[in-house]
């Protein structure tokens, strides 16, 4: 019986880390487009984007996290994973979204400014953001 609360207790703290690391990539990404749509005034490209963005870097923060913890786990710890570790997934998750998110910017920058010169409204903004989403892929 004590082992099962022990399973319980890893799971609850295990599932709290997971979700509030995602939800935090993800209002990021939100925040950021967000702001960025008002700067450029191309709403909601940029919103849309990072909140993409924002999304994909916490499934790979999930991913992470999972298979740390059966790794620790299936070794008998007493925790899923200690602060220091859940800190270090958090910060290779921003970095992930940095990476993806690097590209974006960049595409949204250069199809604002080609879309200006151009006068083709959002097109070449869209083509580029999303070529800036894969690539950061």
């Amino acid at each position: 019986m004590k082992r099962m609360g022990h399973l319980i207790g890893v799971a609850t703290e295990l599932g709290l880390t997971m979700g509030l690391i995602a939800a935090a990539l993800v209002l990021m990404g939100l925040w950021f487009g967000r702001w960025l749509d008002s700067r450029l005034g191309i709403s909601p490209v940029a919103t849309i984007l990072f909140l993409l963005a924002g999304a994909i870097a916490g499934q790979l923060a999930i991913y992470r996290l999972a298979k740390r913890s059966a790794q620790l786990l299936s070794a008998d710890a007493e925790h899923a994973l200690t602060v220091r570790q859940a800190a270090g997934t958090l910060g290779l998750a921003i970095r992930t979204l940095a990476l993806i998110a690097l590209p974006v910017l960049v595409g949204l920058l250069f199809g604002v400014w080609l879309d200006r010169v151009l006068q083709t409204r959002v097109l070449l903004t869209l083509v580029l953001a999303l070529g800036g989403f894969v690539a950061g892929l």
